[in-house]
């Protein structure tokens, strides 16, 4: 029997995919997308052991996403290319600042901006500017066939 100190291990999913919030239809984006939720939820549940090595495989991730929406944009001309990629960068500024605490193994901070920014961030984004991508790849598609699903709801 446990003592009375015993503490129980909640895990927090703030949240899971869902197609019908998330998806916008090209399976090149919600995979992607997909796979950061599920790199943000395991972070997020991380103890201090692992958290620095899941936190650069959730950086890691972040910069290959934008990396492959920039040259998306760059490809189809994109014509918000400027505001999306300065959104873009904005986060990376924040990722740097935060992997500089994480390497000083302070990773109070660096789990409270995970666990109350990132989800907010990433609603917000996908709703407005990688929506409009989407949109927009749809109207002019640029990737090669196998990438670019348009999915039916």
């Amino acid at each position: 029997m446990p003592g009375l100190l015993a503490v129980k291990t909640i895990k927090m999913l703030p949240f899971r995919w869902n197609n019908e919030l998330y998806s916008l239809g090209l399976s090149v984006m919600d995979d992607t997308h997909k796979e950061f939720i599920e790199l943000y939820n395991t972070l997020l549940n991380s103890d201090d052991v692992s958290f620095t090595a899941l936190f650069n495989e959730f950086s890691e991730h972040i910069h290959h996403h934008f990396n492959s929406e920039n040259e998306l944009m760059e490809q189809s001309c994109f014509p918000a290319i400027s505001e999306h990629k300065a959104e873009h960068q904005r986060v990376l500024n924040d990722l740097k600042y935060l992997e500089s605490k994480v390497k000083d193994n302070k990773l109070s901070f660096s789990r409270f901006y995970i666990k109350e920014r990132i989800p907010e961030w990433f609603k917000l984004h996908l709703a407005t500017m990688d929506s409009a991508l989407a949109a927009h790849l749809k109207s002019k598609p640029i990737l090669p066939a196998e990438k670019f699903h348009e999915k039916s709801f």
